[in-house]
């Protein structure tokens, strides 16, 4: 008889048999051009993307494209470039952690200090703060991506950093919460979903910490589990975890306002030039390493979130568990979070942001429609681009409304609640300039 881990492994590899959708170009005159051509336009985006394929067998994606890629050369943006993922690496890693749950190697209740030792001496609590807590945000370790942690990037963007030089940086640092409080001890950071009340706070901590533990379990680099064990497997020949500045292959460019004094990064307002810059190869992804290092491809990312989605690199019983959301909430955006998998208005997969490039990754199980999305610009003067093309998106494909239809229901259902307008031309936030508005904490994106 196979054993349970052989028929894992047998069905990681036929699931390579699947590849990834063709990306088929679409008119300009359809709803969803239109919209993103408006988004684009209205919010001074370079460039940006967005591919929607449907959950049918054999289906090709619709790749919806505008701007350029190369302000310099004017090079158009193309539906199969490779950008920088962010914290969308954060649903590669959790799975990998989860199958070594599947395997046996790993439990849910293993504790930090268990698993890593002396490594996490700069982190309180690491004696109660499980696999399963910092899988779901729900640790209380603060996020190393501070305006600290921000000044030395933008001082020193080419740095390379080592896990524990970034674990480090947490030495004395007070938590967000204990692990085990209840909502009545964590105030602001409680939420409640499923009928259950717990403390949740999003932090890159928690998935570095997790990448770590990869290693130490597996004894390989996080690199190579990431790609024997999800990359090969399902065919995405496009997708890498990087780990140095130099950007190489068919890419978009990235760009960002940049601060005109870093050092005043953890001021209440700082100022940013006015000017785009090209920061493409010039910080370094082991800053963000676990949390946030990936690159990868619209096409690459049609056949990831259809694995994150359905749960074929888990065992049944690992995706429930995986699905079990708390409500939360991320720079006043409602959403749900899993072990590493979020759900926004029906939608599960991840957004992640990374110097120059912003992107979400999504699947509705319910309508059947998926959608992958990226904006060459990060930070940018919006605060709200990315996120808008992923909304107006998913109304035109499940809501069944027109690009108008879409944009006005967006901006007064969505986006006005958090004081921003989906084409930049209405709030007085959006017109004040880049990061003064919801979302930035004194100049800080919040996330990678």
């Amino acid at each position: 008889m196979m054993s349970r881990t052989r028929f894992l492994i047998f069905l990681v590899l036929l699931s390579g048999l699947l590849t990834a959708p063709a990306l088929l170009a679409q008119d300009a005159d359809t709803p969803i051009q239109s919209c993103l051509d408006q988004i684009r336009d209205g919010c001074d985006l370079p460039g940006s993307l967005v591919a929607t394929f449907p959950s049918t067998p054999g289906a090709n994606s619709t790749v919806y494209t505008g701007g350029v890629a190369n302000l310099s050369s004017g090079q158009p943006l193309e539906g199969d470039m490779q950008y920088r993922i962010g914290s969308t690496t954060k649903t590669f890693v959790a799975t990998v952690v989860l199958q070594l749950i599947d395997e046996g190697r790993l439990d849910y209740d293993d504790t930090l200090q268990d698993l890593l030792g002396p490594a996490v001496a700069p982190i309180q609590n690491a004696d109660r703060i499980t696999v399963e807590k910092m899988l779901g945000m729900r640790s209380g370790i603060p996020d190393f991506n501070d305006c600290n942690f921000q000044i030395e990037l933008f001082t020193n963007p080419r740095r390379a950093w080592t896990p524990q030089e970034i674990v480090n940086t947490l030495e004395g640092v007070t938590p967000e919460f204990d692990p085990d409080d209840t909502c009545s001890e964590c105030g602001s950071n409680c939420y409640e979903g499923d009928g259950i009340r717990q403390c949740w706070k999003y932090s890159n901590s928690n998935y570095l910490l997790l990448g770590m533990i990869i290693e130490a379990i597996t004894g390989n680099r996080l690199e190579n589990e990431l790609e024997n064990r999800l990359i090969i497997p399902l065919g995405l020949n496009d997708t890498y975890f990087a780990t140095e500045p130099r950007f190489w292959g068919h890419r978009t460019r990235g760009y960002l306002f940049w601060p005109e004094d870093p050092s005043t990064l953890c001021d209440a307002n700082p100022t940013y030039e006015t000017t785009l810059r090209n920061v493409t190869s010039l910080f370094n992804p082991t800053a963000a390493w676990a949390a946030g290092a990936m690159v990868s491809t619209a096409p690459d990312l049609t056949r990831w979130v259809q694995a994150l989605v359905s749960g074929e690199l888990l065992s049944p019983e690992t995706q429930r568990r995986r699905l079990i959301r708390t409500n939360a909430d991320l720079a006043g955006i409602p959403l749900t979070y899993g072990l590493g998998l979020m759900e926004v208005f029906g939608f599960l997969g991840h957004g992640g942001e990374f110097f120059g490039y912003a992107n979400v990754v999504f699947q509705n199980p319910t309508c059947g429609q998926s959608i992958i999305d990226m904006v060459n610009v990060f930070p940018e003067a919006s605060g709200a681009s990315y996120y808008s093309n992923f909304l107006v998106a998913a109304q035109e494909l499940c809501g069944q409304r027109n690009c108008s239809e879409s944009l006005s229901y967006v901006d007064t259902n969505v986006l006005s609640e958090i004081g921003l307008n989906a084409t930049c031309s209405e709030t007085e936030a959006q017109r004040s300039g880049p990061f003064e508005r919801s979302g930035y904490r004194g100049g800080l994106w919040h996330v990678y």
